[in-house]
């Protein structure tokens, strides 16, 4: 039998990682655990690929970037076509509706309950992790939602789309556990209230000074 090579060994534990991060949480899991689950020969695998236990949850939330990246792009350019590319809730749904999607694969799901765990550990801010990437769609969406919110102060504004991670987040994760207990409504309703959700959010009116 052909040896994995190290390619296929880094998959497996991004991939081991993904389910026992999803199921347990990030103070729950070990780098063993996930070297075993990922049937690695080496013991210290995860530290030979991935340095650390950070960087091979780093390696998680990066797995997905360049395929969602790819979706956000394709339905930013049919929102230019119909002439709806300012629309603010046309945007949100670029946002959040192919991680809703997503949700409808197991493995999408537990990149959804990954995510939310990034937004609440103290270790990592889910803000420069995308940053670190700076995704074309997120460029774009960020541009174009910040000048839609040029009535809002500079440092409300900043904050509001800071938080807006965590919120979508959270969204996200409920939306996931609904679907495992067979509760959930269809997609496209999911992505319509996550998109006015999010929407209000970023346009309430903010308190005065």
């Amino acid at each position: 039998m052909d040896r994995p090579n190290r390619s296929d060994t880094r998959s497996a534990l991004i991939e081991a990682a993904e389910r026992l991060l999803a199921a347990r949480g990030f103070g729950g899991v070990t780098a063993v655990e996930i070297t075993k689950e990922a049937n690695a020969r080496n013991n210290s695998a995860v530290r030979y690929h991935f340095g650390s236990m950070e960087n091979l949850i780093r390696a998680v939330f990066e797995s997905r970037l360049e395929a969602l990246d790819a979706v956000r792009m394709e339905q930013l350019s049919a929102l230019d076509q119909t002439g709806a590319g300012e629309d603010l809730p046309r945007l949100i749904d670029v946002i959040i509706r192919p991680l809703i999607d997503a949700c409808s694969t197991k493995s999408g799901r537990r990149y959804a309950l990954i995510l939310n765990q990034l937004t609440t550990d103290p270790r990592f801010d889910l803000e420069e992790l995308v940053g670190d990437h700076r995704p074309k769609s997120i460029a774009i969406l960020t541009e174009r939602i910040e000048h839609l919110l040029a009535n809002l102060p500079v440092d409300i504004r900043k904050a509001r789309l800071r938080q807006l991670n965590s919120v979508a987040a959270t969204l996200l994760a409920d939306h996931a556990r609904q679907i495992e207990r067979g509760v959930a409504p269809n997609i496209d309703q999911a992505a319509r209230e996550a998109t006015v959700t999010l929407t209000a959010f970023l346009t309430a009116p903010h308190a005065p000074f």
